[in-house]
């Protein structure tokens, strides 16, 4: 094994990088940072000893560690979206909110999901398939 096979990919980490959903026909896609960046790091210490001083039992359980997880990942991982719509076809643009609601409420679960693999891929360097990944330029749909 070459020593660069254990290299990981710190542009697509730090920088982020496009990732598409293949079993969406109208295109859907995401582009997310890894989890290792500095910043969600950085607010997952902090947020993991917030959430320990607060519990009686100082072990965290499940539930509170994926809401942290998924709120860190809406803050500091997903950085964008291309072709969401609407019921009514109009499309939804990115928001920092609308990233929260997204990532935080039961109902989207499908979506957290599949942001979730997403960075997940870039944590672990699955990015054969990611077309022009020096750049990752921006989709034309979006400028």
């Amino acid at each position: 094994m070459k020593l660069n096979e254990f290299e990981l990919n710190i542009d697509a980490i730090d920088g982020g990088v496009w990732i598409d959903d293949p079993a969406d026909e109208a295109g859907f896609k995401v582009r997310v940072k890894g989890r290792r960046t500095s910043a969600y790091q950085k607010a997952q210490g902090a947020a993991l000893t917030k959430a320990r001083k607060t519990s009686r039992k100082r072990d965290l359980d499940i539930p509170t560690v994926q809401r942290i997880d998924s709120e860190l990942v809406a803050k500091h991982c997903l950085m964008d979206w291309d072709n969401m719509f609407a019921d009514d076809g109009n499309k939804i643009p990115y928001s920092e909110e609308l990233a929260k609601k997204l990532m935080t409420e039961r109902k989207y679960q499908p979506f957290q999901d599949f942001v979730k693999a997403a960075v997940d891929r870039v944590d672990e360097n699955d990015l054969d398939d990611v077309e022009d990944l020096k750049g990752n330029s921006v989709p034309s749909s979006i400028t």
